[in-house]
């Protein structure tokens, strides 16, 4: 069993960070461009990837989710 009380964070990690990291991801790969599925926390991090990288989301799907902070940048729709 682990201890959690013996985990230490020294990081913070934002959902634009690892947004960063999936297109880290996307390029180890060699894809170019993917479908990007989202539940929950993983919708924020879709939402940041869309907005990161719109050229290379083919579509988003989005469940159990929401745009994250009020400041969020919503592009207009097209």
């Amino acid at each position: 069993m682990l201890n959690v009380s013996l985990l230490t964070y020294t990081t913070c990690h934002s959902t634009k960070l690892l947004a960063q990291d999936a297109v880290a991801l996307l390029d180890k790969l060699g894809w170019q461009q993917a479908h990007v599925v989202g539940v929950s926390m993983g919708g924020m991090i879709a939402q940041q990837l869309a907005l990161l990288v719109p050229d290379r989301v083919l579509s988003l799907m989005l469940s159990c989710t929401h745009k994250g902070k009020q400041t969020l940048y919503i592009p207009p729709v097209r």
